[in-house]
């Protein structure tokens, strides 16, 4: 029961029990349960816990006098019960049944029943509890939470959260904190460990009247305070009680790591189990993700719909991929599902998905199709009719997006539905399912037709995903479902289940950590949460999808290989998202074809931890009857020519005795070794490379095509070219085999046609500085040329393959290399390591010509930045030492981890983030040891530029993976690595909308120094009442001084801790600062950032020291920090007193700034238009400008009202082509009035589906939600018209955007002179 119409009123406790079961007895001070064995104690006063005793020995004692409230609720004033005002009172107490006991405690108007049930043979203890409110009129619940009591805790003890924590860590005795509180909510699991005894905590998360919570451990002295609390919410009507739990409790007598290995045995006596009917089919899947009309970040529209789709097909499952996931095909667009019956306009027909799916089947494919259970909008007509679907907020109101609850039973019918209907009409073979953890809140409608409005959510998700997977399975016995929620408990509903952490927390460790660090936790973490899990739960291994950044992004091209061979090679279903393998597919295609090889890898065994191998070298144990592998992956940069130690207990008895392996990844068979107890094992690993030792019988991996780059070729692919001025003419240029752009080009841009002969093959590869890229060469969106949206600030979907603005050319020649292999010939183009370009491009078309291009740059968008460059190229028609493995080489001092740059020259080691933000700074010791000087840095707004009401307030440049970067070795041989980015947030549409650029510079020697430069500059005014902007070195420890010098002295010092220090504000101008000295908590030197310089009006508003770190902040306090214009300092990182002197750094001339009186940018398009033919040419290049342009738009100069050219925006039935640019809030203050207009000119422009669909001019003022201002354009055909709206600005806005287009309908307009002026 989940409700009880009346309160439970327990009858009076007698003194002894014993007649039946387990002894109650009572006495002035306590009242006890139990046997021997096992046995509780409650207060007789209040009923709180007193302890549990296992055997004699009391294992958990009471919560302290003085502690918090042993149960605690949040009732209807939203304020949780406090010791000094409230009190339990103990009321009743009695058996329930031969082994249960109730006891009735109340406080003020709110009554609690604490029903406690022992297992004495298991030694196991469940709790559940009834909560009533017994006031004359109804209140309501936030919350609850309870006391198990406090577990001593020696210095030997630990204890753990299993499966919580991305980085795990035992709780150690020795390493106690006091108040210290830890959480685990996903899992609801603790171990404690307490002399010989383990205390296992689980929540039984399968009971129908069980809400979320989490269990919290609070360190003391000596001992762990734990608790358990629940998000119960929900109405209070007098004498109706509510249930809730169940949490249980198991004592086993052993320690804590073997404790955690025997929580699968107790789940699956709790019936955690995955659906019994699986089909097989999910746990040996390899999927495929991706969106018929295109990828996320060109907006859906780079593919094309079902039919060039389904040409691709083949292509997948060449992949190795055999299953697919479709992202949702229905109206309205993805993830806004308005009619769930009807497809989205331009994806093709109904007949055009059956024959996708008929054609995947044939190739062997499981088709899985997205389904979004959350209803999509509020203003859609189901919505309409049925209001009483849509959760309610307490005061009545109802969400605009996701608003639909899960828990209503006819919503889930209807869900119910229409997952009977793609399976039956189309054939597909079950369902990803969107979201479906729960309703967004707690629906707090009085009507609802179940217990309370926190059901809604933990209850809601499991009935949905239930419903989903019944009306799949009824039209197809062989379907499953993927549960897009990371929630351990939804594993027994879904036949799969997600793996956030894996993709959003555990993973990324591996770009900021040393290799060894990351290996050593993704290891540990991996066992954590294999044990705490449900027993044989399928789990999706994705390193990136629709809703993450591009892994290849945040890891490199070798890191996010190597990350793939482990999630791969792990239990789990690896992921491959749209476009993801372009330049990797020889290697994904390699992981997966072992993967299906070997039945040990498509099962559930595994063991993380018994291989012991070097640090960065992940090796774990798969096995399978007598079957037996052993996965390696090296995840550093370094080479491994070392052994691991395998103990032969860990493997299947038929392996024992093996003195031979066979390496599947390069078909090697190694000696082993028999040493003891273990195999001892040689393994040669290359940088981030990897290997499957296979014990026993090798089976038949299929031969897997060999590249044509690896085949001995005696033709030449002679390429064609051609020199382009800044207009974009070309101009052709007779080969030779050496081209400089200063003796050869008359501009500096070098166009490069790589001739394939009609109906052949080419392959193509690059190796740069980061790594190694290698494919087969496919034109990958044909009718596409990319844009730019809310995700990336680089244009998506378009031609450019590769782009060395991202992945820079480093300076050894095995470093600056590009290949191109046909039947006919191969072509290699060999840059000067000494004479690099700014930029240089793989394009996969050039208009329609469908044939691979270089494109080489002496300067690109960020020339004043990076400098305008000489280079020069030398074509050759060998093959480039085929042997030669990305890593045999390294950039001088300079090399590459994971996402990562690393220096290291001996006397100073510096570790940069791909987006040049350094992540930690280490200093050689005479005996050959580190010690840590920097542990991490921040480049860095919390206030004043992102939206308002903690909407991703922090971004950084941390968090930027869209980098440019350029390597350059000096004549001296010293090299200077240049940095340029945007500060963005970690958040999939973490970019901000009004951008603050920076820039960071790093001169690198093999001195004990190393020279730096930072910049910034914001592109819009600050607003709100605060602005922060600025860079922090963080030292690690509290207790640094920091001392801030002028011409050789001391003028101001400050010691790290919990206030801000030094500041300069108000204390001194910044301007005379010329060096920056850190004495260590113990005053000896640590590192000094001399010859500080301060450019283009750069000096900083504040200098200070705060806790662990070191500020230079341009802007802090009250905003008034000018934008549109670049603020460097220079310094120079001295990590011995008497350090070495690099040159000062090189600090960029920026000459052209942005107007900061400007208001809207290019009103007339002129400066966009200017190199719209490099953007046409170049799809991955971002023409400066503050308009974000829509797909269909184009430039037209025969057909303007003034200037050069308009704007000319092609319509689409549903699509919004509007041209958009952000304005300054700060500018447009509320309450003041706007005049916004512009000039058009209309074409058989036609009503869209709604009323609202039509060409329009507008205000965009969001705030909670998005209002217009607007003007209607008119029908039809009309000439050079000018149309204006005027607009008062509304209070409390967090974004306002001027937008101009068609909206969502067909038809042609020109746009062209969009103004925006105030209205006196």
């Amino acid at each position: 029961m989940v409700i009880m119409k009346h309160a439970i009123y327990l009858l009076p406790i007698m003194l002894s029990c014993s007649l039946f079961g387990l002894e109650l007895s009572r006495t002035d001070e306590l009242i006890r349960f139990g046997d021997g064995n096992l046995s509780v104690a409650f207060n007789s006063q209040d009923g709180s816990p007193q302890g549990v005793w296992i055997g004699g020995r009391q294992a958990i004692r009471a919560v302290e006098e003085g502690d918090k409230l042993w149960l605690n609720l949040s009732g209807g004033d939203r304020q949780w019960f406090d010791r000094s005002r409230h009190s339990w009172v103990l009321e009743d107490c009695r058996k329930t049944s031969d082994n249960a006991i109730a006891h009735q405690v109340r406080c003020d108007d709110w009554r609690v029943v604490v029903h406690t049930e022992l297992f004495p043979s298991k030694r196991e203890l469940r709790r559940w509890l009834d909560v009533s409110w017994v006031g004359d009129k109804p209140s309501k619940i936030y919350g609850f939470s309870f006391a198990w009591g406090i577990i001593p805790f020696g210095s030997e003890d630990i204890a753990m959260l299993p499966g919580n924590l991305v980085r795990p860590e035992l709780i150690r005795g020795s390493e106690l904190s006091p108040n210290r509180r830890r959480s685990s909510w996903n899992y609801q699991l603790a171990i404690i460990q307490s002399g010989s005894l383990s205390a296992c905590f689980m929540a039984d998360e399968l009971a129908e009247y069980f809400d979320r919570g989490e269990i919290n451990l609070v360190e003391q002295e000596q001992a762990i305070r734990v608790s358990q609390s629940t998000g119960i919410m929900g109405h209070m009507k007098p004498g109706v009680a509510h249930r809730f739990g169940d949490y249980r409790l198991r004592f086993m007598e052993t320690n804590a790591e073997i404790a955690l290995t025997r929580l699968h045995d107790w789940r699956l006596e709790l019936g955690h189990v995955p659906p019994k009917d699986r089909p097989d089919w999910v746990q040996k899947a390899i999927l495929y993700s991706f969106h018929p009309k295109g990828s996320i970040g060109s907006s859906w529209n780079d593919w094309g719909g079902f039919r060039s789709s389904t040409e691709q097909l083949p292509r997948m499952r060449n992949l190795g991929c055999n299953a697919l996931w479709i992202l949702p095909i229905e109206d309205l667009s993805p993830y806004w599902p308005r009619d769930y019956y009807k497809l989205q306009e331009g994806i093709g027909t109904e007949d055009e998905y059956r024959q996708l799916v008929k054609t995947a089947h044939q190739l062997g494919f499981n088709v899985w199709q997205d389904i979004v259970p959350h209803g999509g909008s509020n203003t859609y007509q189901r919505a309409k009719d049925h209001p009483e679907w849509l959760v309610q907020a307490e005061d009545g109101s109802t969400l605009y997006y996701w608003c639909f609850d899960f828990n209503w039973p006819q919503w889930r019918d209807y869900m119910n539905g229409v997952a009977r209907h793609y399976v039956k009409n189309f054939g597909i073979d079950g369902y990803r399912i969107d979201a479906c953890g729960s309703s967004k809140i707690p629906n707090w409608n009085p009507d609802i037709p179940y217990g309370r409005a926190s059901m809604a959510l933990r209850q809601g998700g499991m009935n949905m995903q239930r419903a989903i997977r019944e009306g799949a399975r009824a039209e197809n016995p062989n379907a499953a479902t993927l549960a897009e929620s990371g929630e351990n408990v939804f594993s027994t509903v879904s036949d799969s289940l997600y793996d956030f952490t894996m993709c959003y927390s555990s993973m990324p460790m591996l770009r900021d950590s040393e290799p060894g660090t990351f290996v050593g936790h993704f290891r540990r973490w991996l066992h954590e949460q294999h044990w705490a899990g449900i027993p044989g739960q399928v789990l999706l291994r994705h390193i990136e999808s629709h809703d993450s950044l591009r892994a290849e992004y945040r890891y490199g091209p070798e890191g996010m290989r190597a990350a793939m061979a482990a999630v791969s090679w792990i239990p789990g279903i690896p992921m491959v998202y749209q476009d993801m393998e372009d330049g990797h597919a020889p290697v994904f295609r390699r992981i997966f074809a072992i993967r299906e090889a070997l039945p040990e890898l498509q099962g559930h065994e595994v063991d993380y931890l018994s291989v012991q191998s070097p640090p960065a070298l992940f090796a774990i144990i798969r096995q399978h009857g007598d079957d037996a592998s052993i996965p390696l992956v090296n995840f550093s940069q370094d080479h491994i020519e070392n052994h691991i130690l395998v103990p032969k207990e860990a493997l299947p008895e038929a392996c024992r005795n093996a003195v031979q392996v066979k390496d599947l990844w390069t078909g090697k068979t190694i000696q082993v070794q028999q040493t003891g107890d273990d195999l001892k094992i040689p393994v040669q690993l290359r940088p981030f490379g990897m290997a499957m030792l296979k014990f026993g019988q090798v089976p038949q991996i299929p031969e897997l095509e060999t590249s044509l780059l690896e085949t001995t070729l005696s033709g030449q692919l002679v390429p064609q070219l051609f020199n382009l001025d800044f207009d974009g003419n070309k101009t052709p240029i007779q080969f030779t085999n050496r081209i400089s752009s200063k003796a050869n080009l008359s501009h500096g841009n070098l166009l490069i046609r790589i001739p394939i002969p009609k109906g052949e093959r080419c392959d193509w590869r690059v190796t740069a500085a980061n790594g190694r890229w290698q494919d087969q060469f496919r034109t990958r969106h044909p009718l596409f040329n990319g844009t730019t949206r809310n995700i990336y600030r680089l244009p998506s979907g378009g031609n450019v393959l590769w782009d060395s603005r991202l992945w820079p050319l480093g300076t050894i020649d095995q470093h600056a290399r590009m290949e191109f292999a046909t039947k006919s010939g191969r072509l290699g183009i060999q840059f000067n390591p000494k004479q690099l370009p700014a930029a240089a491009f793989i394009l996969d078309r050039v208009g329609d010509d469908h044939v691979p291009y270089v494109f080489i740059m002496s300067s690109n968008e960020q020339d004043q930045l990076f400098g305008k460059r000489d280079y020069e190229v030398v074509f050759d028609f060998q093959a480039n030492s085929t042997n030669y493995q990305y890593g045999d080489s390294k950039t001088g001092f300079l090399s590459a981890p994971a996402g990562q740059w690393l220096y290291d020259n001996g006397k100073v080691r510096i570790r940069l983030l791909r987006n040049g933000i350094v992540r930690s700074l280490e200093k050689y010791l005479p005996d050959g040891t580190r010690k840590s000087l920097v542990e991490n840095t921040r480049l860095y707004t919390d206030a004043g530029y992102a939206p308002a009401d903690g909407e991703h307030r922090s971004h950084s440049a941390n968090d930027e993976v869209e980098p440019f970067s350029h390597i350059t070795t000096l004549p001296n041989g010293n090299t200077i690595i240049r940095f340029y980015g945007e500060m963005r947030h970690a958040h999939r549409f973490g970019k901000l909308s009004a951008p603050i650029q920076y820039y960071t510079e790093y001169h690198l020697d093999d001195s004990d120094s190393i020279g730096m430069t930072f910049g910034v500059k914001p592109t819009a005014p600050p607003y709100g009442e605060r602005e922060f902007v600025g860079f922090l070195m963080n030292t690690g420890s509290m207790g640094h001084v920091l001392q801030l010098k002028g011409n050789g002295k001391v003028v101001l010092e400050g010691l790290g801790d919990a206030q801000r220090q030094a500041q300069t504000k108000n204390n001194l101008d910044p301007n005379t600062i010329d060096a920056m000295t850190m004495l260590s908590p113990d005053k000896t030197f640590a590192f000094s950032l001399n010859d500080i310089h301060w450019h283009n009006e750069g000096k900083p508003f504040n200098l200070f020291i705060h806790g662990y770190n070191v500020f230079v902040a341009w802007g802090d306090g009250e905003p008034d920090l000018e934008y549109g214009k670049w603020r460097f300092f220079s310094t120079r990182l001295a990590t011995t007193a008497t350090g070495g002197h690099p040159a000062a750094p090189a600090i960029p001339s920026v000459t052209r700034e942005l107007k900061s009186e400007q208001l809207l940018k290019s009103p007339g398009f002129e400066e966009i238009a200017q190199f719209s033919w490099l953007r046409e040419l170049v799809q991955a290049i971002q023409i400066q400008s503050d308009w974000d342009l829509p797909p269909g738009i184009q430039w037209d100069s025969a057909t303007k009202y003034s200037g050069k050219i308009a704007a000319k925006v092609t319509g689409a039935k549903d699509e919004y082509r509007l041209v958009r640019q952000v304005v300054p809030i700060q500018i447009l203050k509320p309450g003041t009035k706007w005049k916004l207009s512009c000039k058009a000119k209309g074409e058989g422009i036609q009503p869209g589906s709604i009323g609202w669909m039509h060409a329009t001019l507008r205000f965009a003022f969001r705030s909670d939600k998005t209002d217009y201002k607007s003007v209607t354009m008119p029908m039809g055909e009309f000439d050079w018209t000018g149309f204006e709206v005027e607009a008062t600005i509304p209070e409390n806005l967090k974004q306002i955007t001027i937008e101009a287009g068609l909206n969502g309908n067909p038809g042609t307009l020109w746009l062209d002179d969009i103004s925006l002026t105030p209205i006196q």
